[in-house]
């Protein structure tokens, strides 16, 4: 039986590579190499009898970090593939989001691009701008078999696998030890013991939690965990579905709630709705906020002159919806339909999440990787070890809700919760907005 898969999975390749002679122009066949992260595969391109120009987009743009990383890989793959050439595009998350869309509506798309899972990516593949890599992918089942099956899920419509994982965030609390330990407070693992934690700092003249909401995708993810907790999953499963959403379950008033019960009382940091989210970073490094809600990439930032953090998950809510979660998902990178040369695409990403790489991104960018067995002790921060294993650990990973759901009741429901917490609407009067978008929705895609 192995040998007929082996077999299977060559004529596979082999087939894949008359297509791509018939009708990607200047490539010519896959090399059908195989062996992903155990270094099986040479990584190089299908070969060609002139230059292939890719396009690769992403969202990394930090000078010494992400774009320095992503150079550096693609003069690495440029150097097994003298053949091709990349040009690289790199903009900031939220420019991103709203260049994606422009970029997918137009002829110039990039070859390989950047995208959050969930509805963010479903939408280019229901739209037939993503190339449908299941195939390509199945046929080398080393680097297939390397991947957490978490992490593929979120990347995968209607059995169809649309884009490769690259990294895993997850998002934590995370508090400075010294200020903790001054007080003999211990991380806390009820919502009690978080409210009574605040409220021992503002006692003392100390805004606790640091916060940046200017760009309201920090408020996002708080109400991401929170409608988890107090939503029951299938309901929130029906209602982030662009064609069957209606938000009219009390528990979505109950989660803003919570997020405009933090404000309220004073647990964020003044003038959060002004402030961006890395000011807010900065105020929790510098010591003047003791906790912060952030991704696991954002750990070695926070750590690199030396400050000593805790980690914790959010605490779990006494409601209707989900227990034992964690906030987060996989990022990816997508390949677009119009490309001339997507099994070129798909060996970049073969490099990419490769062992060298993928300890690369560990060690350069303190990235938690959706590749198994490469993280541990040895070359990520104790911090970073440590909140993989509470998402190791959960039952359920939680998309962000921005990415997961229609953008449309997305551009509603985040502009409403800063209004929210600047005291302007209620959460009743949020959850109208966010009905009134779910339902043209529904109306536009029917």
């Amino acid at each position: 039986m192995k040998n007929i898969k082996r077999v299977l999975a060559v004529l596979l390749v082999m087939c894949m590579a008359v297509g791509l002679m018939a009708g990607c122009g200047d490539t010519a066949a896959p090399s059908g190499s195989t062996g992903g992260t155990s270094g099986g595969s040479d990584n190089s391109a299908p070969a060609s009898d002139g230059p292939i120009n890719m396009k690769l987009f992403h969202k990394f743009p930090e000078i010494g970090k992400g774009l320095d990383y992503f150079e550096g890989l693609a003069d690495d793959f440029m150097s097994k593939n003298p053949n091709v050439k990349i040009t690289i595009e790199a903009v900031s998350d939220e420019e991103a989001k709203s260049k994606l869309r422009v970029m997918m509506g137009a002829d110039s798309q990039p070859d390989v691009y950047f995208s959050w899972c969930g509805e963010f990516c479903y939408k280019f593949a229901r739209a037939g701008q993503a190339w449908d890599m299941t195939d390509y992918f199945n046929a080398d089942t080393e680097w297939k078999d390397s991947f957490m099956a978490a992490a593929l899920d979120p990347c995968t419509l209607d059995g169809k696998l649309y884009g490769i994982p690259f990294r895993l965030i997850g998002k934590t609390f995370v508090y400075n030890k010294a200020m903790f330990d001054e007080r003999n407070m211990k991380a806390p693992t009820t919502w009690e013991e978080l409210m009574t934690i605040c409220q021992t700092f503002k006692d003392e003249g100390i805004e606790p939690i640091a916060f940046g909401n200017l760009q309201p995708w920090p408020a996002c993810h708080y109400i991401t965990g929170f409608n988890a907790g107090c939503v029951p999953s299938e309901v929130r499963q029906k209602d982030y579905n662009y064609a069957t959403g209606e938000f009219t379950d009390p528990g979505y008033v109950t989660a803003l709630g919570y997020l405009k019960e933090l404000g309220d009382k004073g647990y964020f940091s003044n003038g959060f709705n002004s402030v961006i989210h890395d000011v807010a970073s900065e105020n929790f490094k510098i010591g003047k906020n003791p906790l912060f809600y952030c991704e696991t990439g954002e750990y070695g930032g926070l750590m690199d002159q030396g400050l000593e953090i805790g980690v914790f998950p959010m605490p779990e809510l006494d409601e209707k919806g989900d227990k034992n979660y964690i906030v987060g998902g996989p990022d990816c990178f997508m390949i677009s339909s119009k490309s001339n040369c997507p099994e070129t695409g798909m060996e970049f990403l073969k490099l990419l999440t490769s062992k060298e790489w993928m300890e690369k991104m560990i060690t350069d960018l303190d990235y938690p990787v959706p590749v198994k067995g490469v993280l541990n002790e040895n070359n990520a921060n104790y911090a970073l070890v440590e909140a993989m294993k509470y998402v190791e650990e959960a039952d359920a990973l939680i998309n962000w809700l921005d990415t997961d759901v229609h953008t449309k009741v997305s551009d509603a429901y985040l502009p409403a919760m800063q209004e929210m917490l600047n005291g302007t609407l209620t959460p009743e009067q949020v959850m109208e907005k966010v009905q009134e978008a779910a339902q043209i929705v529904k109306t536009e895609e029917a």
